[in-house]
C-alpha cells in the first residue's frame, strides 16, 4: 500500500515511518521544512496549514504518487484535511481522520472541555478569564493551583502553571485562553483506536508520563503501562472518544486530581508522539483500510 504521512519532521510523523518501515509498505513523507529520514520511499516539501496552497499540493501528491492512505499527524492541518476528505478531494484514497465537526471540537480545548463536561465526562474544573472578575475569583472557582494555555495551540505552547492570586495577572488574559484547575497526580497518555461503530472496534494503549510536577518545559518520561492497572483511566479515554464522536486514531493526556479520580485534560484526533509503545493502533489502522 502506497501510504502519505503528513508531518514527518515531527515526533508524531517520525514515529509512524519507523513503525512503517518494517512493514513492506511504500511510504511518502510531507513536511513544511527538509527532512532527512532513510527509512521513506519519498520525500515533498508541503506548504504550512495556514497556506491555502496546501490542500491542492496534498491532492497532487496523493495523485502523483498513486496514494491509498493519507495520515496526517499536524494539528494545525487536521481540521483543514478531514474537511477536504470529507469532500472527497483524496478520492480514490482514504484518510485517518475524524469528521470535521469532531475535528473541530479538538482543535479548541474550551469546546473539547465543554463537550466532554455535557456530556457527563470528568475533566477538571475550567473557565474562561472573561468568566471571572478577579483573580480570586479564578482561584477560588479552580482551586489552589490553576493553569493557563491558549485554546487553540500545539506542543504544549504558552503552558503555564499559576500558584497564587497575587501573582496571576487576570487582565494579561483574553478568552482565546482557557483556564483549568491543576491535576497533581500521575499523568498518563492513552492512545486509541475507535472504529466507525458506536459499539464497534476499540482498542486502548497507555503510557504513564513522568516529570517534574510543576516543570512547565522539561519533556515528560513515558514508559508502557498495563491497562489492568489504571482501568478507570482507560474506560475514561475511551468514553472521552466516543463521546466526540471520533475515529481512527486518538492521543489523549489524563491526570488524577488530588482524590484519585482521572480527568481529561486535552484529546487530539490523531495519532501521537508515542504510538510506537503501542503499534497495535496502527496495526488496526492499517487492517481497516487494506
Amino acid at each position: 500500500m502506497n501510504i502519505l504521512i503528513t508531518g514527518v519532521g515531527g515526533p508524531a510523523g517520525k514515529a509512524l515511518v519507523q513503525q512503517l518501515a518494517i512493514t513492506g509498505h511504500s511510504v511518502v513523507g510531507v513536511d513544511m521544512q527538509e527532512v532527512s529520514l532513510t527509512n521513506l520511499d519519498a520525500f515533498e516539501l508541503v506548504p504550512a496549514a495556514d497556506n491555502p496552497m496546501m490542500i491542492e499540493q496534498l491532492s497532487k501528491l496523493v495523485d502523483h504518487y498513486s496514494i491509498e492512505l493519507v495520515i496526517p499527524t499536524v494539528a494545525d492541518e487536521l481540521l483543514l484535511v478531514s474537511r477536504a476528505a470529507n469532500q472527497g478531494l483524496f478520492a480514490p484514497a482514504k484518510v485517518v481522520i475524524a469528521k470535521p465537526e469532531p475535528v473541530e471540537t479538538c482543535f479548541d480545548k474550551y469546546l473539547t472541555m465543554t463537550a466532554l463536561q455535557n456530556a457527563g465526562i470528568s475533566v477538571p474544573p475550567f473557565g474562561l478569564p472573561g468568566d471571572f472578575e478577579t483573580a480570586e475569583d479564578a482561584f477560588d472557582a479552580l482551586g489552589q493551583t490553576i493553569i493557563s494555555k491558549p485554546r487553540v495551540a500545539r506542543g504544549g505552547r504558552g503552558f503555564k502553571v499559576h500558584h497564587s492570586p497575587d501573582t496571576f495577572d487576570l487582565a494579561a488574559f483574553d478568552d482565546s485562553t482557557i483556564l483549568q484547575a491543576f491535576a497533581p497526580g500521575e499523568e498518563y497518555a492513552p492512545m486509541l483506536y475507535l472504529d466507525n461503530n458506536n459499539v464497534g472496534v476499540e482498542t486502548v494503549a497507555l503510557v504513564a508520563k513522568v516529570k517534574e510536577e510543576f516543570c512547565e518545559t522539561q519533556a515528560p518520561i513515558v514508559s508502557p503501562v498495563d491497562t489492568s492497572t489504571a482501568l478507570d483511566v482507560a474506560l475514561l479515554a475511551v468514553r472521552a472518544g466516543r463521546a466526540l464522536k471520533l475515529t481512527g486514531p486518538v492521543d489523549l493526556d489524563v491526570r488524577r486530581l488530588a482524590d484519585g479520580r482521572p480527568v481529561i485534560l486535552e484529546v487530539n484526533a490523531r495519532f501521537g508522539a508515542n504510538s510506537s509503545l503501542a503499534p497495535e493502533i496502527l496495526e488496526h489502522v492499517l487492517e481497516a483500510h487494506l
